[in-house]
């Protein structure tokens, strides 16, 4: 869990840190889409090999990559839709926070 920063309206270094970074955040939402892949594409082969072998059920074989699919996805505390939720939450509060010391 990364710790969120202490917001002080007079520490002008806060400033820096409040502002939204697009290009930090296209990075990091790239480099969560690509370990998802990684790990999707190691799992489908080992499922693939599993499954596979036991007289080839293709059914079973979906079955399960499926089942590995949607709890990548929806995991309520580390899969793709939490994590990118988190992401937009974080930039909500930046924003937020901007609007309330703007007026």
């Amino acid at each position: 869990a990364k710790k969120k920063p202490q917001l002080d309206p007079d520490d002008e270094d806060s400033d820096e840190d409040m502002d939204f970074d697009m290009d930090a955040t296209r990075s990091e939402l790239s480099s969560l889409f690509h370990r998802v892949s990684d790990v999707c594409t190691a799992e489908f082969e080992l499922i693939a090999h599993v499954f596979g072998q036991s007289g080839g059920n293709e059914e079973m074989t979906l079955t399960v990559a499926r089942a590995l699919l949607q709890r990548v996805i929806s995991d309520p505390k580390n899969g793709l839709q939490s994590r990118i939720s988190d992401l937009l939450e974080s930039i909500d509060r930046r924003g937020d926070f901007d609007a309330t010391r703007s007026e």
